[in-house]
C-alpha cells in the first residue's frame, strides 16, 4: 500500500497505516503507522505557503506497543495467528507490527502470565474507541477458573499511536521476615493473599468497581495472629503502623506507601515497627523488663527486627561475656541515653529515634569525650556534692582539683542535676544542663569564711562541661571569648529586584513571570540630637506622608517655590525640604524602602552571623485567558492590622547564629529561625497545561523514562531482607548541636479552577488522580495550616535535620487532605463561609487585647478595628462563599452551550473583575449579553458551523443555537449573581487585592525573543481587552 507524502501539504495531522504483504501465505504481514508533520521554513522573509517554504517530517511507528510494567514476564498472542506467542520481559516493551491496529476501531488481544504463584493466568482484552484510559481486566487461573486477579491496562493514545501499559495497582513488599497474608476489606468472600519472606513483590488489587475507588486492606501474620485494623492504601507518601494481635504477643508492623516512578503502581512496604541496631564491635544482649527469659543477641554491626512480648516498653542491656546489666530504660520516646557500666567498657550509648512507621534503637560504643557531663572542680578549698534531683542514692562528691564523668543515675527519671558546696547551708542549685549557662554560689573557704564562686556550663564537642571555679579571670575569659570578640569579616549583599520570565518559544507565548521585588516606600523617623537608628512609621501614617510627598513633587514641577511645610491628617506636620517632622513629635525623617533580597554575613573567630530577607516573591500567570492572574503571592495582612501596625514583614526571613568550638568539629547553632509569611497558590487548568507543555517529551523518551524508573524501583523492592536490615547500620555522620531551632508554621491558601476543561494535559497527573478514584473539579480558597517545628538542645546530623523537617511538614499536609475533600465540592465551597466567621470572631477578640497594652485610648481604637474586622469577615465570608457557589453553577451552565469561544470569552470577562466596580460592570454586561447572544446564536451558530464543516456543521450549529437560546441567558443571570456577590466581598474586604507585577510580554510572530518592552506589552494588553 503506497503513502503519498505530498498529502502532508494538504492535510494537517496526516495519519495513515501502511501494510507490507508477504509473498508466502504463512508469513506475517508487516504493518506500520505513517504520521506526517509539516512545518513552515521561511526563507528571505517570504511567507509563501508552498512546497519550497515547508519542511515535511514523516514518522514511521509500530501500530501497537505493549509495555510490561509487572515484576514478571508476560506473553501475548494474536487470535487469528498460529504460533504467534511472543514474550515481554518485566519492565520491557515490544512493538507489534504483524496486525492492523487502529485506535478508533475494535481489536482483540490475548495476554498471559506464564508463571505466577505456580500457575498461569490468561485474559482476552477487547480494545475499542470507548475503552477507558484506565480499565481493570480479569486474569483467570488455568487451575481454577474461579480464581482471578485483576490487573490494570492503561490505553495511551497521546502520540498518534496506541500503547498498552500492563500494570498492577499495588505491589506488596514483605520486609518483616514473617509469613504475611493480605485481604481486601470489602471482599469478604475472596481468599487472602499469602506472602512469604524474601520473595518478589506480590500483585494486589481490588475487584470490579472497587478497582478505582478509595480502598482499604488488612494484614496478619499467617497462622499466628488475627487480622489487623483496616488501613488505607491509596495515599502515596503516607506511613504508619498496625497491630496484629496473637495470644502471646502483639506484632506491630510498619507500613509505608510509595508511588513508583511511572505513576501507575504504589508499593506498600511492610516492615517491623522496632529495630535493634548494634554499631559496636562486640555483641550486645537485650532483655525485656518483664520477660527476663526472652533474650535477644545482636551481632556486631548488625540490625535485627524486634517483636516485643512485654507491654512495659522497657529494656535491659548487657554486653556479651560480662555479668553486669544496665539500668532499665524505655524506648517509647525519642531520647539519647548513656548507660553506665562499671567494667572496662564504661558504658554504652542508646539513641532512640521514632518515626510514624518505625522505632530505631541504636547502640554505639562509649568513647572518651562523649559522656553526658564532665564535672570539673577547679576550686582549691572545698568539695562539690552532686546528685540527680530527688535521688539521694546518686549523690557523689568531687574533691577540690578533681574531675569526674557523669551520666544519669536513672535513665527514665527527670534529668535534673543538683549541686552544693560541701558544708554549705545554702539551698542546692538545680539545672538541666541542656544549654550554656553560668551563675554564682557561696561556699566556705579555707578560713571558714563564705565567699562567692562561679559555675559555668558549656559545650565541648559532644560533651557538656560543668565547671566550678573561684578564678574570676577564667570565667571572664570564657565569656569574653564568645561575647566580646572582634569581627573578622562582614559582607552585605542587596538586590533591588530580580525577574524571571518563562516563555514557550514554539507558541511565542509568555507563560509565567516570577519576580523578587522590593517593598513599598517606607517613611522612617529618627530622634533629633541622638545617634539612633531610624524607625519606620506605621503603615497608615507612612501612606499619608507618601501621598503628600508625591503631591509636593508634582507641584514643584510647575512651581519651584511650592510649599514644602504641610499639615496632614492624623495630626502629622512635616517639611519635605528640610526632611523634618514637627507633629506629633520632633523627628528627622527620611524616605526609604527594603530591597528585594538582602543578605548580611558577619564572622568572628568563633561565631558566624547570617541574616537574610526575601522581601516579596510573586509569580504571575501571563496567559491571556486565565482565571487567576497571580499564581503565588503573599497574602496581604488585614487593613485593621496594617493600618496602625508596622510595615509589612518580609515574605521570608532567615536568622542564624552559628558558634564553633575549638579543637572540635561540632558546630553549635545558638539560634536558627526561619519565618515564612502567609501566601496563596492559585492555579487554573490552562496554566498547568501550558507549563507542562513546555517540558513535555515525546512518546519514545517517555517510554524510556518509564523503563528506567521500573528498573530502579524493581531493584529496590527486590532487595533481600538481610541487605535491607544492613542499611540501618550506617554511620550517622557529624552531629551538630541546636540550642534553638524554629521553622515557622506555613499557612497556604490553595485555589484551583478547571476553567471549562475536562482534564489535565499531563498524563502522569491524570493517571495519579484517576487511580485515587477522585475527580478534579474546583478548589476554592482551601487553607492549609502546617504547625511550626521547634527543637531545643538537641544533637542532630544534617541528614537527620532534613529528614525531620521534611517529614514534619509533609505528614501534616497529607493529614490535612480532608480540607481538600471539602474544597472539591462541585457546587462551590460552603466551607469557606465558616472560615470567614472564624477569622472575624478571632480578630474581634485579638485586637482589643493588643490595643489595651498601649493605653486606654488605643484600646478603644483597637475595639473599633475589631468591630470593623468582624463586619468585614462576616459579610465578606458569606458573599465570597455565595460567589463561589453561583460561579460554579454558572460554569456548568456555560458548558452546556457546547461553544468553546463563548466559554473562553466568559473566562476573560471573569478575569477582568479586579475591583468591586469592575465586578458590578462586568456582571451587568454578562447579564445583558447572555440574552443577546442567546437570541442571535440561533442564527449565527448554523452559519459558523456551515463555514467550518459544511452541511454537518450547519446542523451542529443549529443544535448549539437551540441549546444556547436557553443556556446563555441562564448563565448570564448566574454570572450576574456571582459577580455581584464577589463585588460585595471586595467592598467589605479588609485586605488589599494582588495584581500582576507587569503586563504579559509581547512577542511578534516569526521573530526571535527580544528584551521586554513595557509600552509594547501594555499596548498589546489594551488591544486584547478591546478585541474581547
Amino acid at each position: 500500500m503506497a503513502c503519498v507524502w505530498t498529502r502532508l501539504l494538504k492535510e494537517e495531522g496526516f495519519n495513515n497505516q501502511v501494510v507490507c504483504r508477504q509473498k508466502s501465505p504463512e508469513a506475517y504481514e508487516f504493518h506500520m503507522k505513517v504520521i506526517g508533520e509539516s512545518k513552515e521554513t521561511l526563507f528571505e522573509g517570504t511567507n509563501r505557503n508552498s512546497a519550497e517554504s515547508r519542511c515535511c517530517y514523516i514518522h514511521l511507528k509500530a501500530p501497537l506497543i505493549i509495555n510490561n510494567m509487572l515484576p514478571l514476564m508476560i506473553t501475548f498472542e494474536l487470535n487469528d495467528k498460529v504460533n504467534s506467542i511472543k514474550p515481554v520481559e518485566k519492565g520491557n516493551s515490544i512493538q507489534v507490527t504483524d496486525m492492523a491496529v487502529d485506535k478508533d476501531k475494535d481489536f482483540e488481544i490475548c495476554l498471559k502470565i506464564p508463571s505466577y504463584e505456580s500457575q498461569s493466568w490468561k485474559s482476552t482484552i477487547h480494545i475499542n474507541k470507548a475503552t477507558h484510559e484506565l480499565s481493570p481486566w480479569p486474569f483467570t487461573s488455568n487451575l481454577n477458573e474461579a480464581n482471578t486477579i485483576f490487573l490494570g491496562i492503561h490505553k495511551d493514545t497521546s502520540d498518534d499511536s496506541l500503547t498498552l501499559h500492563v500494570y498492577s495497582p499495588f505491589w506488596m513488599i514483605n520486609r518483616t521476615g514473617l509469613l504475611l497474608a493480605y485481604h481486601a476489606d470489602d471482599q469478604k468472600d475472596s481468599t487472602s493473599v499469602l506472602h512469604p519472606q524474601n520473595e518478589n513483590p506480590v500483585l494486589f488489587s481490588f475487584r470490579g468497581k472497587s478497582f478505582f475507588t478509595k480502598k482499604k486492606a488488612v494484614v496478619r501474620v499467617e497462622g499466628v495472629s488475627d487480622w489487623s485494623s483496616k488501613f488505607p492504601v491509596d495515599v502515596a507518601g503516607s506511613c504508619g503502623s498496625v497491630t496484629c494481635k496473637s495470644s502471646t504477643k502483639e506484632f506491630e508492623i510498619g507500613i509505608e506507601i510509595v508511588l513508583t516512578g511511572w505513576g501507575l503502581t504504589k508499593s506498600i512496604i511492610f516492615t517491623p515497627r522496632y529495630y535493634l541496631i548494634n554499631q559496636c564491635d562486640y555483641v550486645v544482649e537485650v532483655t525485656e523488663a518483664e520477660k527476663l527469659e526472652s533474650k535477644l543477641k545482636i551481632p556486631p554491626n548488625k540490625c535485627v527486627p524486634f517483636w516485643p512480648k512485654s507491654q512495659t516498653s522497657q529494656l535491659f542491656v548487657r554486653i556479651d561475656n560480662t555479668n553486669e546489666f544496665s539500668k532499665r530504660f524505655t524506648y517509647e520516646k525519642s531520647d539519647e541515653i548513656l548507660l553506665q557500666f562499671r567494667n572496662k567498657y564504661g558504658g554504652i550509648h542508646v539513641d532512640i529515634h521514632i518515626t510514624e512507621a518505625s522505632h530505631l534503637i541504636t547502640f554505639t560504643e562509649f568513647v572518651v569525650g562523649q559522656a553526658a557531663v564532665l564535672i570539673v572542680n577547679h576550686t582549691t578549698d572545698h568539695s562539690i556534692e552532686i546528685c540527680d534531683k530527688g535521688l539521694e542514692s546518686s549523690r557523689r562528691t568531687i574533691q577540690a582539683g578533681n574531675n569526674q564523668l557523669m551520666t544519669w543515675f536513672d535513665p527514665m527519671g527527670d534529668k535534673v542535676i543538683t549541686w552544693s558546696a560541701f558544708g554549705s547551708n545554702h539551698s542546692p542549685i538545680s539545672d538541666r544542663l541542656n544549654g550554656d549557662g553560668f551563675g554564682i554560689y557561696k561556699a566556705p573557704n579555707e578560713n571558714g569564711e563564705e565567699r562567692e564562686y562561679h559555675w559555668v556550663s558549656f559545650l565541648d564537642g559532644l560533651q557538656r562541661v560543668l565547671l566550678f571555679t573561684g578564678d574570676e579571670d577564667l570565667v571572664a575569659n570564657l565569656q569574653a571569648s564568645r561575647d566580646v570578640e572582634a569581627p573578622t569579616a562582614e559582607y552585605m549583599l542587596m538586590f533591588h529586584g530580580l525577574g524571571l520570565s518563562l516563555v514557550n518559544s514554539a507558541k511565542c507565548q509568555e507563560v509565567l513571570y516570577m519576580r523578587i521585588a522590593s517593598s513599598e516606600v517606607i517613611w522612617e523617623t529618627q530622634k533629633i540630637g541622638k545617634r539612633q537608628r531610624f524607625k519606620p512609621l506605621p503603615y497608615r501614617k507612612s501612606t499619608i506622608v507618601e501621598l503628600s510627598y508625591q503631591n509636593y513633587l508634582n507641584e514643584k514641577v510647575v512651581n519651584s517655590n511650592a510649599k514644602s511645610h504641610v499639615s496632614l491628617d492624623a495630626g502629622i506636620e512635616v517639611d519635605y525640604l528640610d526632611m523634618k517632622m514637627f507633629k506629633p513629635y520632633d523627628r528627622n525623617i527620611r524616605r526609604n524602602f527594603q530591597t528585594g533580597l538582602w543578605i548580611h554575613y558577619k564572622s568572628f573567630p568563633h561565631t558566624i552571623l547570617l541574616h537574610a530577607k526575601l522581601n516579596r516573591l510573586q509569580i504571575d500567570n501571563q496567559l491571556p485567558d486565565c482565571i487567576f492572574r497571580t499564581v503565588l503571592a503573599p497574602v496581604p495582612p488585614p487593613k485593621s492590622v496594617s493600618n496602625e501596625g508596622d510595615m509589612q514583614k518580609p515574605f521570608a526571613e532567615v536568622s542564624i547564629m552559628e558558634r564553633f568550638i575549638e579543637h572540635s568539629s561540632v558546630v553549635q547553632f545558638k539560634y536558627f529561625k526561619v519565618l515564612i509569611q502567609e501566601f496563596h497558590i492559585k492555579l487554573d487548568i490552562h496554566f498547568v497545561n501550558a507549563l507542562v507543555g513546555i517540558f513535555s517529551e515525546d512518546a519514545e523518551k517517555k517510554l524510556e523514562r518509564m523503563v528506567d524508573y521500573f528498573d530502579k524501583d524493581y531493584e529496590e523492592v527486590t532487595t533481600m531482607f538481610d541487605s535491607f536490615l544492613d542499611r540501618h547500620v550506617v554511620s550517622q555522620g557529624q552531629k551538630n548541636f541546636y540550642d534553638f531551632l524554629h521553622f515557622s508554621p506555613l499557612k497556604i491558601h490553595l485555589s484551583f479552577s478547571m476553567g471549562g476543561a475536562t482534564q489535565l494535559s499531563n498524563s502522569f497527573l491524570n493517571l495519579l488522580i484517576t487511580s485515587l478514584g477522585v475527580s478534579v473539579t474546583e478548589v476554592q480558597d482551601v487553607i492549609f495550616k502546617l504547625a511550626c517545628m521547634e527543637l531545643q538542645h538537641m544533637f542532630l546530623t544534617r541528614e537527620q535535620l532534613y529528614g525531620e523537617s521534611y517529614q514534619h511538614y509533609t505528614s501534616q499536609a497529607l493529614k490535612q487532605l480532608y480540607v481538600l475533600v471539602l474544597g472539591l465540592d462541585v457546587i462551590g465551597n460552603p466551607y469557606g463561609l465558616l472560615v470567614g466567621f472564624t477569622q472575624g470572631v478571632g480578630a474581634f477578640f485579638y485586637e482589643p487585647l493588643h490595643g489595651a497594652i498601649q493605653g486606654p485610648g488605643e484600646f478603644m481604637e483597637g475595639l473599633a478595628l475589631g468591630v470593623k474586622s468582624l463586619f468585614g469577615h462576616t459579610i465578606g465570608g458569606m458573599s465570597g462563599a455565595m460567589s463561589k457557589i453561583t460561579g460554579t453553577f454558572g460554569k456548568g451552565v456555560a458548558a452546556l452551550t457546547l461553544d468553546d469561544d463563548y466559554q473562553k470569552k466568559r473566562r476573560e470577562n471573569i478575569s477582568k473583575r479586579q475591583t468591586a466596580a469592575d465586578g458590578f460592570v462586568e456582571s451587568g454586561k454578562d447579564l445583558v449579553m447572555g440574552f443577546v447572544d442567546g437570541v442571535t446564536g440561533v442564527f449565527t451558530q448554523p452559519i459558523k458551523g456551515a463555514k467550518k464543516e459544511g452541511l454537518g456543521g450547519f446542523f451542529k450549529g443549529l443544535g448549539k443555537g437551540a441549546i444556547g437560546l436557553v443556556a446563555r441567558p441562564a448563565a448570564g443571570v448566574i454570572d450576574f449573581t456571582s459577580g455581584s456577590f464577589d463585588a460585595v466581598k471586595k467592598v467589605t474586604s479588609v485586605s488589599d487585592e494582588i495584581r500582576r507585577m507587569r503586563p504579559p510580554r509581547y512577542i511578534p510572530p516569526n521573530t526571535v525573543l527580544q528584551p521586554y518592552i513595557h509600552h509594547e506589552a501594555e499596548g498589546m494588553s489594551l488591544f486584547n481587552v478591546r478585541n474581547s
